[in-house]
């Protein structure tokens, strides 16, 4: 496997500055009509462009079986990749999204996750145990954003008892005073930002194996809320999570092979029913920056999405990435290239089967995308028999057609 090339740590902090000061400065573009995605009917010019913006849903697995869901509006984008040496959750199993807000400004960090309840001691409720966690997770929480490259700089962070609705039904948690934050290696008082962050435990879960879930954000006038990114809240069964697809948007924070470029990378498709994050997401190494699983009413992965990148060489057309990548798979079961139009107009996604590398997969594509100077290595793999392996190979056409980006630097 050829691994991403490890972005310093000066370098790491300015395209996070970038992606803070740039990516929110330009107006996100509202829902276009399916007409005008897919089959290359998109914008023409990817290159600081506007983008489809869609509401979405981000879950994280608590365990094997359930995930925690948020229902979002429009303009959050999940931070990638994961291979940066800065670490894309706050703590434990978690995500980063971005808020971009449609009007300009800078944009707001949404945290979100959750980290194990200390099992029980001395006879300690479960409420007990519950405020304990939330006031240890306050007092790490200047720690944890400074592995994040953030900076807590207003002093010790106090919590207070709150309630949530998860499920459309009340749930004590905990939550703390505002504080302040910004960017690190950026001064200035247009900086500062002002966060907040809600802590509780799910009801149901097994007795001993709790989680505290944490959702925090960082925001300015002008950007969201909290109070907004609670209003859907819900515990699902993982399989249960998106039941009917949805948009997965991305956002590619990551260095160019030109050092005085610090590009950022906004890439939106649709994910088919059944889709969702699994543990697999939080194990992931070297250039494979996501994936999902798709589950089975059982809870079984039946099929799983895999992304990778690599920086690509600008004075070789796409096409060439893709034949170099055919390349590293053997004969057996190796086919054709495929040409896929993708939702940009005139790009094109190269995609080819070849022999799985994922155990237990019957059989696996993978689309080449060039993306700026970045290559999207897309690989879908099929856990089940031959007719599942045709209809699987139609959704993935599907969705590389619905396949939007744009980069703005």
């Amino acid at each position: 496997m050829i691994h991403a090339p490890t972005v310093p740590c000066t370098a790491r902090r300015r395209v996070v500055l970038v992606a803070l000061a740039l990516l929110a400065l330009s107006a996100l573009a509202s829902d276009r009509p399916a007409s005008a995605r897919g089959s290359g009917g998109g914008k023409q010019n990817p290159m600081g462009s506007t983008i489809r913006d869609a509401a979405t849903t981000l879950s994280v697995p608590l365990d094997d079986e359930r995930s925690l869901v948020v229902g979002l509006p429009a303009q959050f984008w999940v931070q990638c990749p994961r291979v940066l040496p800065v670490p894309t959750s706050l703590a434990g199993r978690g995500l980063i999204a971005q808020y971009m807000n449609e009007r300009g400004g800078s944009v707001s960090m949404l945290y979100l996750g959750s980290v194990p309840l200390s099992p029980a001691v001395d006879g300690l409720t479960l409420e007990q145990r519950t405020q304990n966690g939330a006031s240890d997770f306050a007092v790490g929480l200047a720690k944890a954003y400074d592995a994040v490259d953030w900076e807590l700089f207003s002093g010790p962070v106090a919590v207070a008892p709150a309630s949530i609705k998860v499920d459309g039904k009340k749930v004590a948690g905990w939550r703390t005073k505002r504080y302040s934050s910004r960017p690190k290696d950026y001064g200035g008082p247009d900086s500062v930002f002002a966060g907040e962050c809600l802590l509780f435990v799910p009801p149901g879960q097994p007795a001993g194996a709790e989680q505290l879930v944490y959702l925090a954000l960082d925001a300015k006038m002008g950007g969201t809320t909290l109070d907004k990114v609670l209003e859907q809240l819900s515990v699902k069964p993982t399989p249960q999570v998106n039941p009917k697809g949805r948009r997965a948007q991305l956002i590619d924070l990551f260095e160019s092979a030109d050092a005085g470029r610090f590009p950022v990378r906004q890439i939106a498709f649709d994910l088919p029913a059944g889709f969702a994050l699994t543990p697999a997401m939080f194990t992931l190494k070297g250039e494979w920056v996501y994936v999902e699983e798709r589950l089975n009413g059982e809870g079984r992965p039946d099929a799983r999405l895999e992304i990778r990148q690599r920086l690509a060489d600008r004075a070789s057309p796409a096409l060439a990435d893709a034949d170099k990548e055919r390349g590293n798979h053997t004969k057996d079961g190796l086919g054709a290239t495929e040409e896929v139009p993708l939702a940009v107009a005139g790009q094109k996604g190269f995609v080819f089967s070849h022999a799985p590398t994922l155990e237990g997969a019957s059989t696996a594509s993978t689309a080449v995308v060039r993306v700026d100077d970045m290559t999207l290595l897309i690989t879908w793999s099929t856990l089940g028999d031959d007719a599942a392996a045709t209809r699987d190979h139609a959704a993935f056409v599907a969705l590389l057609k619905s396949l939007d980006f744009a980069v703005r630097w």
